[in-house]
């Protein structure tokens, strides 16, 4: 709407000039409003980053070859990336408790995420596997097998870990409706309205997981086994396709750990509760409201 396309624009006319436009107009300060079932929508940017853009341009990416697939159009034009001199370099983020409890408590009213995000803290497991996680076939007593059910098995294993105490209550109260494809629309909310870096993705929190481990002196090689990589100090040949981990039921400094990180996220989710008034529309907008401290 506010490019020399105009509203008329075709999928043609997607290129790598009007690519580079878009990203110059998201990047610096820029503002809109549209108009839609009789409601104004407006926004103002100061101007965003390149990994903002960059997921823009994939989301474009993933509409046109939909759109090929289903055959409304011959072919998905190339859209070019941002330029990588334009992005932030790559780094190894972590959340602190009170940005977790935060996150835990901004999903109260969604059941079904709460529990991604607890297995998740509880466990270190791939949020992709999270999403596909069901108590009923993988949850076996005290241990876990987070390898879902059907997936095949690759590099990237995901392993039996112990259960820790707080998760099994989660565990019993796991939602019938839990497993979904993706989450990518409530993050997004979430780290919007919760102020959270925009680099800060569901993979983060195994990050912090496993950087709670290590300044936790859990042994490394329970590390390994909890995140399913194998210890690179294993020196035992293999004779088959079984690999040798610690005992599941006898990792102890990592369910000790868990716990403590649980305990922290669970404190901080309650403060923040305490502070903030959340509220969700019926069209689903979700608006947080500071409490008044004074009025208490």
């Amino acid at each position: 709407m506010q490019d020399d396309l105009g509203t008329g624009a075709h999928v043609i006319d997607i290129n790598k000039v009007t690519t580079a436009r878009f990203r110059r107009w998201r990047m610096g300060p820029h503002e809109w409003k549209v108009t839609w079932n009789g409601k104004l929508y407006c926004h103002r940017s100061k101007g965003v980053s390149g990994e903002a853009v960059q997921r823009n341009i994939e989301d474009l990416r993933s509409a046109l070859n939909h759109a090929e697939a289903a055959g409304r159009i011959r072919a998905a034009p190339k859209i070019p990336s941002v330029d990588k001199l334009l992005r932030s370099a790559p780094r190894s983020l972590t959340l602190t408790p009170k940005q977790l409890g935060a996150i835990v408590a901004f999903a109260d009213q969604e059941p079904a995420v709460q529990c991604w995000l607890w297995l998740m803290i509880g466990t270190g497991v791939r949020p992709d596997a999270a999403l596909a996680f069901r108590p009923s076939s993988q949850w076996h007593g005290a241990v876990i097998d987070l390898h879902p059910v059907g997936w095949p098995r690759t590099n990237k294993r995901n392993p039996v870990v112990p259960v820790i105490a707080p998760l099994k209550s989660v565990l019993e109260d796991w939602p019938s409706d839990a497993e979904v494809r993706s989450r990518k629309t409530w993050w997004r909310t979430m780290r919007s309205k919760l102020d959270i870096p925009i680099a800060v993705i569901p993979k983060t929190i195994r990050h912090t997981v496993a950087t709670h481990l290590r300044n936790s002196e859990v042994p490394g090689e329970q590390i390994s086994a909890l995140l399913g990589h194998k210890d690179l100090r294993d020196r035992l040949e293999r004779t088959s396709e079984i690999y040798a981990h610690p005992d599941p039921l006898k990792m102890r400094a990592t369910c000790r750990a868990l716990t403590k990180l649980w305990t922290l996220v669970e404190r901080e989710a309650d403060k923040w509760r305490a502070d903030h008034l959340l509220t969700i529309t019926d069209d689903n907008n979700k608006i947080i409201v500071k409490r008044d401290r004074s009025k208490r």
